[in-house]
């Protein structure tokens, strides 16, 4: 079984040294005790203490006895032993790949709860969080061998108990059924195993989203046309916020809060846009429109009525009702912890998201931003797929990864779009932020059926 660390750093092997002893001992205390019972049955006619038919017939009750205990006492022996052997081989890799955790944790990577390493979230030049992305896997590779070795580790301690007492006449009761016997099914992995393909992919997807959602540096700068802060991600990506200035050309623009972040990938190209603004006579407007083409657009009139539609580049339109719960519950928190640069709903739950360039006033080097767009789009595909919840969002960064937010973004997607199971958390094959740029397409689909469909 492959342990979290924290459960790992629990284990005591030592305890199983200990116990093999034990074992090795009950069965020689058993064997002793059967022996001088015999011994001294067998010795009563000599002392004039019991002697004839009934003592004979007694004296061969315990001798069959001692044969048994005997048996019981080379059972125990070799299981303990098989135990005792095994801890010592356990505790040497527990304690290797504890200290290689610990040593990463010293430099400018850290080990997860799920061993994925990822970069510090400190403010790093592009050119260095390259560097430490290089070292990462490096490490990611010394980490998981190590890993894999507590695995098997794990793994030779049950098998040489069953091996052990296989020699002995015992029989898995698991062996032949179908249905889970308590105690003899061996338990499920906690984290991904990079001992597999689909592993390997879950590290590099959890490295790849944390990198696109922590801030490596900020800028702050204000010209005509308005406020702006741009947001640097370790990935090489980076989202601009943009308060525009309602006076900015000749005349006013009529709109109040008009706000936008624009996401763009490392070689410039834009993966989402995301704009709010609110006219003079109330109406509130949103849209967000993904690398695809597929936009996303909601109004709230000033009366409160509120309505809703996303787009495709093929031109299919589909509705979002205006009872729909996406607003009626905070896009803010679907993504959990991440912040999402969308404002949160007022004090009564009616009102459309608004993108929002107070929402990252504060964020800093360090923080965790995932964006507008990715919200909303979680939001839309929530409560659109309630089946598949969440598929469109983060998948693993924020749950298999260690807990920036303490708990799973959303339930991952791989390219069939059902979630992965791992250790409790959901992963995906899906990575960084061309998961972001693809929730266009998933909230198309999925609100925006084709005809064939």
């Amino acid at each position: 079984m492959l342990p979290t660390r924290p459960q790992l750093t629990g284990w005591n092997p030592g305890t199983l040294a200990g116990g093999g002893e034990s074992i090795e001992t009950a069965g020689t205390s058993v064997e002793s005790a059967v022996g001088s019972v015999y011994t001294a049955c067998e010795n009563l006619p000599s002392l004039s203490g019991w002697s004839g038919e009934s003592h004979d017939a007694g004296t061969e009750a315990f001798r069959r006895a001692g044969i048994s205990s005997a048996s019981l006492a080379s059972f125990a022996a070799s299981v303990g032993s098989a135990l005792s052997e095994g801890a010592h081989t356990l505790a040497t890799a527990r304690s290797g790949l504890l200290t290689k955790a610990d040593a990463v944790d010293a430099s400018k990577l850290w080990v997860t709860d799920a061993w994925v390493v990822l970069i510090d979230p400190i403010e790093l030049s592009q050119e260095e969080a390259d560097r430490l992305v290089a070292e990462a896997n490096s490490q990611q590779g010394e980490v998981n061998q190590l890993l894999l070795a507590v695995d098997a580790a794990d793994d030779a301690i049950a098998e040489a108990i069953q091996s052990a007492a296989g020699r002995h006449g015992w029989t898995n009761p698991a062996a032949n059924t179908f249905v889970p016997v308590p105690g003899f099914v061996p338990p499920t992995d906690q984290v991904p195993n990079p001992g597999t393909l689909l592993g390997i992919q879950q590290q590099l997807m959890v490295r790849a989203e944390d990198m696109a959602m922590t801030v490596r540096a900020t800028e702050k700068f204000e010209d005509d046309q308005g406020r702006h802060k741009v947001l640097y991600m370790q990935d090489g990506t980076r989202q601009v916020i943009t308060e525009w200035n309602p006076y900015r050309g000749s005349m006013p623009t009529m709109k109040l809060s008009e706000t936008t972040v624009k996401h763009y990938g490392r070689g410039g190209e834009t993966i989402s846009t995301s704009y709010s603004y609110e006219d003079l006579s109330g109406t509130k407007r949103f849209s967000t429109t993904w690398a695809d083409g597929t936009t996303a657009y909601a109004e709230e009139w000033e009366d409160g009525y509120k309505s809703g539609r996303v787009t495709t580049p093929d031109g299919r339109t589909g509705d979002i009702p205006s009872d729909s719960p996406f607003f009626t519950h905070p896009v803010a928190t679907t993504i959990g912890g991440a912040l999402s640069g969308v404002d949160k709903y007022v004090a009564d739950g009616h009102s459309i998201p608004r993108v929002s360039a107070a929402a990252v006033d504060n964020i800093g080097v360090g923080a965790k931003y995932g964006g507008p767009a990715l919200a909303i789009g979680v939001g839309i595909y929530d409560v659109v797929v309630a089946e598949d919840k969440c598929v469109a969002s983060i998948s693993a960064a924020l749950g298999v990864a260690g807990g920036v937010a303490g708990g799973v973004a959303g339930g991952g997607f791989t390219s069939a779009g059902g979630p992965l199971a791992v250790g409790g958390a959901a992963v995906g094959s899906m990575a960084g932020s061309w998961i972001f740029g693809s929730i266009g397409t998933k909230v198309g689909e999925a609100v925006c059926p084709s005809p064939a469909s």
